[in-house]
């Protein structure tokens, strides 16, 4: 029975010292907090540094104590790391949260040796009439230049990208600089070059064991690999030429960097240019990796600007010769001929812009970029065997200006494109090909027959520059884009191959026709 009362007192006397020495063991734990960065903006893990580079340490003690409480904080560095500061201190914490710092700079210097060191920090603290003891240990691995470059990487560099750091759909390595009007700069107040005109992103990849605090940047650079002015970030201190941002890079794994691109309306030139993009371990001076990445900036088009104002007083012009001398040229023209124009405008209209209304989207979805080479067979090779056998038929000029307006004005009441752009591309489109006519002599008495290559060469290179004309009109009036390719493929394609194959059909069916006619 004693036995028994001795064992229960024994457990409740077991189960009192086990309940009242866990709460001693967290107020140990709770008492206060001390974080070390080493380099600083290492949150944890083991740190990357190289050798002959400074960078700054970062030493921090809490208090969760309520009251006054004394610390004392000694650093323990390796031999070797050069440390202006002393490796001592101490300090009075007097509530709770309350915290001291340090950031103490520390010198790599070339001669030391790569491998891993240990910083250990040992703080005595005395809480009331407590007294406790704090140890904790950093690790940081200095490498050499040469290693440095293996564990740092940038595996591509991409131009444009969005904002969130996905590739977008946009020209490669080519960026827009959006431009304003003098109107609406003067309304926005601005004169451009505070925000970004687009991103880069710059993919880094940290091989090593190590977490590295990283500065990842980029600049635009001529062909000499100068600076170019224009391309300067928004003054927040420090090299303006320089666009950069501070990363936390985990041991082996990849990350893409989102950076903007600042770019002066009223400096930068379009052109072609080098982005150089540059990271560095935090506190060196060595690039760990660069990379130079060729990219394209897109300014105003001013050869579009040209070109449509050529056009615009061509066809101006053009229109308004043609409403002085209107009686004049319509007295050449027996009614029936005029009705035989109207026809053949209208079967233009119905063969060519009627499908292309509900193919031309399909064709897209197809084809993608190479639905012109679809389209093109009825705005080519069927426009101009019209275009051709109505020759055959009428070889006069004013014709082929007649059924082109035949043609618009239907477009225009059908589809409501009476759109600037649609009225100079047919007024140039008129013009061009009259004057082609002309030259190969068709509309001055020469049978077609004789002139079938020369003909054909003649109205291809008219619609190959028709073509042109209308790219440019696009460029300029809708801020499009096209790339060189593009516009290759298109002129010699559509604008010359489809016009000259459409001419030789033209002058097949032109003679059935004129059999008939006969």
């Amino acid at each position: 029975m004693k036995n028994s009362l001795w064992l229960f007192i024994g457990l409740i006397v077991g189960l009192f010292v086990f309940i009242t020495a866990i709460p001693a063991c967290a107020q140990i734990e709770d008492l206060a907090s001390l974080s070390v960065q080493i380099p600083y903006g290492l949150k944890d893990g083991k740190g990357l540094s190289v050798q002959n580079s400074s960078f700054q340490a970062y030493f921090s003690v809490e208090s969760f104590y309520q009251g006054d409480m004394d610390v004392d904080l000694k650093i323990v560095f390796p031999d070797g790391f050069e440390i202006q500061e002393p490796n001592e201190y101490s300090f009075k914490l007097q509530t709770e949260y309350d915290n001291w710092y340090k950031f103490i700079k520390i010198n790599i210097p070339e001669n030391i040796s790569s491998g891993n060191y240990r910083i250990k920090t040992i703080s005595n603290i005395s809480a009331g009439s407590k007294n406790y003891q704090f140890e904790g240990e950093s690790l940081l691995r200095v490498v050499s230049a040469e290693e440095l470059s293996k564990i740092i990487k940038i595996n591509k560099v991409i131009i444009p990208i969005s904002e969130e750091g996905e590739e977008t759909q946009y020209q490669e390595n080519s960026l827009v600089l959006k431009e304003k009007s003098p109107l609406l700069k003067k309304m926005s107040g601005g004169e451009g070059g505070s925000s970004p005109i687009a991103y880069v992103g710059i993919e880094v990849e940290n091989t090593g064991e190590e977490n590295a605090v990283l500065l990842v940047s980029y600049e635009i650079l001529d062909s000499n690999k100068n600076f170019v002015p224009g391309f300067e970030r928004p003054s927040m201190g420090g090299d303006q030429k320089l666009n950069f941002v501070p990363v936390n890079m985990k041991a082996s794994s990849k990350e893409i960097i989102t950076l903007p691109v600042y770019a002066s309306e009223d400096i930068v030139l379009g052109g072609n240019y080098i982005s150089r993009s540059t990271v560095k371990v935090f506190g060196s001076d060595f690039p760990a990796s660069v990379k130079e990445t060729p990219v394209k900036i897109i300014a105003r088009n001013w050869t579009s600007i040209y070109i449509t104002l050529f056009a615009l007083i061509l066809s101006i012009s053009a229109f308004s010769v043609f409403m002085i001398k209107h009686r004049q040229i319509f007295e050449n023209f027996k009614t029936k001929y005029l009705v035989m124009i109207s026809l053949f405008g209208t079967v233009a209209f119905a063969t060519i812009n009627v499908p292309m209304a509900f193919l031309w989207e399909i064709s897209h979805a197809v084809f993608g970029p190479f639905s012109s080479l679809f389209t093109g067979i009825f705005y080519e090779i069927v426009f101009y065997a019209i275009i051709v056998s109505l020759l055959i038929l009428i070889p006069k000029i004013g014709v082929i200006s007649i059924l082109i307006i035949v043609r618009f004005i239907l477009n225009g009441i059908v589809f409501g494109n009476f759109s600037p752009v649609f009225m100079i591309s047919y007024g140039f489109q008129a013009v061009i090909l009259e004057a082609a006519l002309y030259l190969t002599g068709i509309t001055r008495g020469i049978k077609i027959e004789d002139r079938k290559i020369s003909l054909g060469i003649n109205l291809g290179v008219a619609d190959a520059l028709s073509s042109y004309i209308s790219f440019n009109l696009f460029i300029f009036m809708y801020r499009l884009f096209y790339a060189d390719w593009y516009i290759i493929m298109n002129l010699t394609i559509n604008g010359f191959v489809y016009t000259f194959i459409g001419v030789l059909l033209g002058i097949t069916l032109g003679n059935k026709l004129k059999k008939v006619v006969d």
